[in-house]
Order: structure tokens, then sequence, then C-alpha cells
């Protein structure tokens, strides 16, 4: 069944969409949904997923712009040296006054939250 979702801002997109993708098919994206739109999610190691993410240049949004590749790499290496397993704790809550993605992926496409959680 697909309702419209409670307080979940209008989407817009400029260019060609990447996240949004699927979201004028359908109000959100179960996992059928995801999987047809986004297809299914392709296993690579972390040292690919540090060069994809330096490759594009893909920053942190806390307010040093901390490149991702980077710390994707200082986390396995202490978890190696520390002999742990490294734990991603996803983050939904609105940080940027005004923006208002967090809801719309949690609500809208919460499989690529997912899916990113299960790369990194």
């Amino acid at each position: 069944m697909n309702v419209p979702l409670p307080d979940v801002p209008e989407v817009r997109v400029v260019g060609l969409p990447q996240l949004t993708t699927g979201f004028d098919l359908v109000e959100r994206l179960d996992l059928a949904m995801h999987l047809k739109v986004h297809g299914p999610l392709e296993p690579m190691t972390g040292e690919r997923l540090a060069e994809l993410a330096e490759t594009i240049y893909l920053r942190g949004r806390g307010g040093a712009g901390f490149p991702f590749g980077k710390k994707l790499r200082a986390v396995a290496k202490a978890s190696i040296r520390r002999g742990v397993r490294p734990v991603v704790v996803i983050n939904g809550s609105e940080g940027e006054p005004a923006c208002r993605k967090d809801t719309v992926l949690l609500n809208r496409a919460p499989h690529l939250i997912l899916d990113g959680a299960l790369l990194a």
C-alpha cells in the first residue's frame, strides 16, 4: 500500500536524480521497488569503497569536510590494531537547519541508508 507519508517535504531535483530515483513512481521505495530501481547491493572491499570516495572527493558534512575515504581507512586501521570490529551508526537526526534530507531519505528510501551502512 502506498499512502502519503506525514510531514515529509516535497522533493525537488536539479539535474538527473540519484538518491531520489524512483520517487516519481511511488511515495516510498519498499525493498522490492528499491531492488527494481537501484538493483542489489554489490559487495566491495573497504579499500575499494575508500578509493571510490576519494575519486569523487566525498567529504563529511560535520563542518570540517573530512575526507570520507581517509576516515574509512583510519577506522579500519584502528580496528585491526585494537582487535575489534568497527560499528556503523546511522544518524538520522536533522543537523542542518532547513534541510530535510534525512527525513526524506529515511522515510522514502530507507534501503539506500541500509545499503550505505552495509558498505561501510
